[in-house]
């Protein structure tokens, strides 16, 4: 009998689609959620190291708060040229989009909360950067089925089909859940439990806690 033609192996790209992205299954190697880098790319790099973390076959995805407060926002901010490496925007992203779009921007504050290490940058470097940062969606979908998960910065409340719809049919009549990226009321114990019923697995980052926890 002839030799069967070899299985093709599913890429590890993904499809932008608005402000969604969907990544398929990981069919040849891990998948792996890291919280807000904010700037420390020495200490991503050690995790990285320690589980083994093979750059041709596994993908880290990140929840956002790509750089900030940490020593090396600009390394974090390089991740973004990965093929490997998938971040939503989060707070710190957003702020970056209007520091290089608004005249009158109040940079003093950034620089206040996180923004220091912009100021060390010619303007066209930190273009270059809102470039990329421009191009990241408010939430990744990844899998389908049970092996679906989410990820976003701050929360979500409903269903995943409301998530999509949310994401796919942005009108001036329905504007983007500012929660997706500035929210953290769950976390915070402010919302009642079932707000999200019928959302899978979602991975957020936001709010700062001492180890990961699940609400």
């Amino acid at each position: 009998p002839a030799k069967p033609a070899p299985v093709e192996q599913p890429t590890l790209g993904a499809e932008p689609l608005n402000l969604l992205d969907r990544y398929a299954t990981n069919l040849i190697g891990r998948d792996f959620v890291v919280g807000d880098l904010y700037g420390c790319r020495d200490m991503l790099d050690a995790m990285l190291t320690e589980i083994g973390f093979d750059k041709s076959r596994d993908r880290l995805f990140c929840t956002g708060n790509v750089g900030g407060y940490g020593p090396d926002s600009v390394a974090c901010y390089a991740l973004l040229t990965e093929r490997w490496f998938h971040a939503v925007a989060g707070t710190t992203e957003s702020t970056l989009l209007r520091a290089v779009s608004q005249a009158d921007f109040r940079w003093q504050q950034w620089m206040n909360n996180g923004g220091m290490w912009a100021s060390l940058l010619e303007r066209q470097q930190l273009q270059a950067i809102a470039d990329l940062v421009a191009e990241l969606p408010l939430a990744i979908v990844v899998g389908t089925g049970e092996e679906r998960f989410n990820v976003i910065h701050g929360e979500f409340y409903g269903p995943d089909e409301a998530l999509e719809d949310a994401l796919e049919n942005i009108t001036t009549m329905t504007p983007v859940p500012r929660s997706l990226q500035w929210g953290n009321d769950l976390v915070e114990g402010k919302v009642g439990a079932g707000c999200q019923d019928g959302l899978s697995l979602t991975f957020s980052g936001r709010t700062v806690v001492q180890e990961m926890c699940r609400v």
